[in-house]
């Protein structure tokens, strides 16, 4: 027997007592008062149990407290209402749960991701998503991606169909500040109704392309020059076998010249890849006597100028630094010869090394290693670009010189590992100034 049968049966069978009792009591019209009194206490009975178990049906779902129990329809109705409720409250938390998962994920990853739905629209993109093609949720979400792309290739690109298989294309975009930024789309079938976008900025592994070509052209052209007269200088001794011994001797003379051209190329480049290694970026330091190192340079400067220039000095005493001896050398004194070897005689050299405030007031303060000529200094537009490797101002002065055109690249690198930095000053006709600012430590420190 069904429960609801039960309690109409029950309330049925008590309200005709109730009314028969009022009939013996106060005959027909006492029946009519007794049957609309129970009705009416039968609705608000019902009226009460409703309020009563709407407020337990929020309060039992919102904080799982314990369900009423069932001890008449009213309770069974909402008890079975609450345990599907809490069913399907559980359900949407943790496809809740699901959802801000990936997007934390999808947050995290490397790759900037935008979501479409069928029409083509936006339905939710990553922060590397907005930083790729510079736009903002607010204006965005909900509107087309390739209304917010002005390269015609890539709006061709996301308006064409798709079998939903990866599809693939590389373009690059023009940012705020003017530089290009380098991205390549893969659009990929999601679902059947939506459809992934993932972009990758490749920026940085084009500028790593473009700077290996680069350095591989330079490296060729740098070795082709001397190879090209060794080869000259050879046929023509294989050829002319009874040449003048002087003329030998004079193609043999330049031949060990551009041999030691190639050696000392090969050498700067052997330095500069292990400065450029990580391992050697961290690689352990010493204390180093730089105001020691600094008067050998000086006298090394000297010696190399043969008396050429006149090479002045101004060496604070006892000043220290934490470094690799040996790369330190290397760099400064790269700084002192260029200016020997690149101006004309006869020019001053300035060569100070003193100590200045950092900056950071809760920091050692700097050493400023500073190299200042009066010779025919650099134009303007040359500066940005000393540090390349194989830039030269006068390419012809710099082979004659025996430069390679690295040295100043090994010294930025040099420099780079040790918390250092390297500033340049010139003007065309008014002399050039290298300054090094390397931290320093204390005279004791080990």
């Amino acid at each position: 027997m069904s429960p609801l049968f039960l309690h109409i049966s029950l309330f049925g069978l008590l309200h005709i007592l109730f009314c028969c009792a009022a009939y013996a009591w106060g005959g027909t019209q006492g029946a009519l008062y007794a049957w609309a009194l129970g009705c009416t206490v039968w609705l608000l009975w019902h009226f009460y149990r409703m309020a009563q178990f709407g407020r337990t049906l929020e309060r039992s779902i919102d904080q799982e407290q314990p369900a009423p129990p069932p001890y008449d329809l009213w309770g069974r109705l909402f008890y079975r209402i609450i345990q599907r409720e809490r069913l399907h409250h559980r359900k949407r938390r943790r496809l809740h749960r699901t959802v801000q998962r990936f997007q934390s994920a999808a947050e995290s990853m490397p790759e900037g991701i935008v979501l479409l739905n069928k029409n083509g629209k936006i339905d939710w993109f990553n922060h590397l998503a907005a930083q790729h093609f510079s736009f903002s949720p607010e204006h965005v979400l909900g509107s087309p991606l390739h209304k917010h792309i002005q390269h015609p290739d890539c709006r061709a690109f996301l308006q064409a169909a798709s079998d939903g298989s990866p599809q693939e294309m590389r373009f690059s975009l023009r940012q705020d500040n003017g530089l290009l930024r380098h991205l390549r789309l893969i659009r990929i079938g999601f679902t059947r109704n939506t459809e992934l976008i993932i972009s990758e900025d490749i920026s940085r592994a084009e500028q790593l392309q473009a700077s290996r070509t680069a350095f591989v052209a330079n490296v060729s052209h740098e070795l082709r020059t001397p190879l090209t007269v060794i080869h000259g200088f050879l046929e023509t001794l294989a050829e002319h076998p009874n040449l003048p011994p002087e003329q030998q001797q004079q193609f043999i003379r330049l031949m060990q010249h551009d041999c030691a051209r190639m050696r000392h190329l090969v050498d700067d480049l052997m330095t500069l890849t292990t400065l450029e290694d990580p391992q050697q970026q961290n690689a352990p330091k010493a204390a180093c006597n730089l105001s020691r190192m600094a008067e050998q340079i000086v006298q090394d400067t000297r010696h190399l100028s043969a008396g050429r220039h006149t090479v002045a000095a101004d060496i604070a005493p006892d000043i220290w630094v934490a470094g690799r001896e040996s790369e330190l050398y290397q760099a400064l004194s790269n700084l002192a010869f260029n200016a020997v070897r690149h101006n004309p005689e006869p020019c001053a050299v300035h060569i100070t090394l003193r100590q200045v405030d950092n900056p950071n007031p809760y920091k050692m303060p700097l050493a400023e290693f500073s190299v200042r000529d009066e010779g025919k200094g650099i134009a303007a537009e040359h500066l940005p670009y000393l540090t390349d490797r194989f830039y030269r101002v006068d390419a012809g002065r710099s082979r004659e010189n025996g430069g390679t055109g690295l040295g100043l690249a090994i010294a930025k690198h040099a420099l780079a590992n040790h918390q250092a930095s390297l500033h340049i000053e010139s003007s065309l006709h008014h002399g050039s100034q290298f300054t090094a600012q390397i931290p320093t430590i204390a005279p004791d420190s080990p």
